[in-house]
């Protein structure tokens, strides 16, 4: 079930079945929630025969296949080797995702330097390794949400299940962010990967931001794909 927007709805992949996700040109799949198990009896589990309620979290695993992709397959036999119920019985998947769009995918420099992103929330991703690319200091991401809100920066790191399997020891803090609010004010962010998909790293004192990737991270694989997202959010204040 292919997701545009804030609508999200969780879908049961049956054993024999593939979750198989799609999303229109300039939009990339966010993986929202992935659990594999016995979790209730339904159309993948007609007999409990008193084994529900088994579960673990594979949201690692779809992030490394899906997330920050315009498309994926995912056949459910692959995660038969996980067993977070008695071996006997077979389990499911239950998922949701999200299609986000991602601006720049399709302009140019220069008509990235002239839009601003009036959205009051989003994503940001690298949409090219090549430079100059849309997130990168020649052409920053500009976002602007309606007066009286500050912005919220949240880091996204889809490539947990990949960092570990890679054996790293410490977390990658190779990834350095730069914001800049209006005027002179800016602020460069160390972003270090591994420890946590989701981070909240920046609150703006205003409405207006400029955001740009000043050192890329070691490891990115290609075909179009970022394994990190920044979500942005308008924050409304209330003076007490």
């Amino acid at each position: 079930m292919c997701v545009i927007g804030d609508a999200i709805e969780l879908l049961d992949y049956c054993l024999h079945e593939s979750f198989n996700a799609t999303c229109p040109r300039d939009h990339v799949i966010v993986m929202m929630t992935a659990i594999y198990g016995r979790m209730r009896s339904g159309r993948c589990i007609t007999s409990d025969y008193g084994q529900v309620g088994c579960s673990t979290d594979v949201l690692g695993i779809f992030d490394d296949n899906c997330s920050g992709r315009s498309r994926c397959l995912v056949e459910v036999r692959e995660l038969v080797d996980i067993h977070p119920c008695q071996r006997d019985f077979s389990s499911y998947l239950e998922a949701s995702y999200q299609c986000v769009r991602l601006p720049g995918k399709r302009n140019s420099c220069h008509e990235v330097q002239q839009h601003t992103n009036t959205n009051a929330s989003g994503y940001l991703g690298l949409v090219s390794m090549t430079s100059p690319s849309f997130g990168t200091k020649a052409c920053p991401w500009q976002i602007q949400v309606p007066k009286g809100q500050k912005i919220n920066v949240t880091f996204l790191d889809l490539g947990m299940k990949r960092y570990i399997k890679e054996g790293y020891l410490s977390p990658d803090c190779s990834t350095s962010l730069v914001i800049q609010e209006r005027g002179t004010r800016i602020w460069t962010l160390e972003i270090c990967r591994g420890r946590h998909r989701s981070q909240h790293v920046f609150t703006s004192g205003g409405n207006y931001v400029k955001i740009f990737i000043d050192r890329l991270p070691t490891a990115m694989d290609g075909m179009f794909r970022s394994d990190f997202l920044l979500e942005y959010k308008g924050k409304t204040c209330v003076r007490s």
